[in-house]
């Protein structure tokens, strides 16, 4: 499946796409077009899916209807059934969609959009309504080899800045992606937000702007400095160096366990990941092991 496109006829309009309630039997996706709110503005399209690269599927087009005035332009879809995005079944819609200004289309933009049932309950992460436990395996871009082998053995790829070129590919075979930013700015985090695979940011805990405005259904993980997480964190990666693991344990939030090792293969990067569960298993099950 292609990229995103968009041609717009002014440089300072943006598209941005988020489901809000979603449950088996509805999801509803609301397109917002950045900038100022004008009279005659308004946004319509189409979201048509699901397609699904292991399955036959049965496509449907869902329209996006303009919720008036009030603000940006923004449309709401409302998809009966939705298929999720999982990396077992990474099921992908894609989105048309026009700005209108008086009735002229003066935007158009196409997007790749999934619903990625992925969240934080609790301590502990949740899939498709399930419990569950990321194994990450931290990698430069250009050693990912072939992605087959990551959804095989059930392993996320762990990468700082991943390209589009990399988040459509696993988006579509159905890989998990965290990505890492360590110097992050919202253009960045709305970028990475556009990608189905791309399920986890994780920031420095000096991170002090509003990433709440760019990171729609996506889980800001926050790389522990040892002190109170960020109101915007819902989750920690926990660094394992002497005696600094342990002082998060109690935390409400998710902790995911890190020792990056410099795996240079998947299948190597997994087993380690195995190793330190097995290690930190008398501490009780984490939410998650980067290696």
């Amino acid at each position: 499946m292609s990229g995103d496109t968009t041609s717009n006829a002014s440089q300072d309009v943006e598209l941005e796409l988020f489901y809000g309630s979603l449950s088996p039997a509805v999801g509803r996706v609301y397109a917002r077009w950045g900038g100022a709110e004008r009279a005659g503005i308004s946004l319509r399209g189409t979201l048509t899916g699901p397609s699904c690269e292991y399955a036959d599927t049965l496509p449907a087009t869902s329209r996006f209807v303009d919720r008036g005035p009030g603000g940006p332009p923004l449309a709401e879809a409302v998809v009966p059934e939705p298929s999720f995005w999982t990396p077992e079944m990474p099921h992908l819609y894609r989105a048309e969609l026009e700005l209108l200004d008086g009735g002229r289309v003066v935007a158009k933009a196409e997007r790749t959009f999934g619903f990625r049932p992925l969240g934080a309950a609790g301590a502990r992460l949740r899939l498709d309504g399930k419990n569950w436990v990321l194994r990450g395996v931290g990698i430069d871009e250009e050693n990912v080899g072939e992605l087959a082998t990551w959804r095989e053995s059930s392993t996320a790829i762990v990468v700082k800045r991943p390209s589009d070129l990399l988040c459509e590919a696993a988006s579509r075979l159905g890989v998990l992606v965290v990505a890492e930013l360590d110097e992050p700015a919202l253009v960045e985090i709305r970028r990475l937000g556009r990608w189905p695979a791309v399920g986890m940011v994780i920031l420095p805990a000096s991170c002090n702007f509003d990433t709440r405005a760019a990171a729609y259904n996506m889980l800001l993980v926050e790389r522990s400095g040892g002190v109170q997480p960020s109101p915007w964190a819902d989750a920690l990666i926990c660094k394992l160096t002497a005696g600094h693991a342990w002082s998060l344990l109690e935390s409400s939030l998710p902790i995911i366990a890190e020792r990056r090792q410099g795996a240079t293969a998947v299948r190597e990067g997994r087993a380690a990941c195995d190793r330190l569960q097995a290690e930190l298993a008398p501490a009780g099950l984490l939410a998650g092991y980067i290696c």
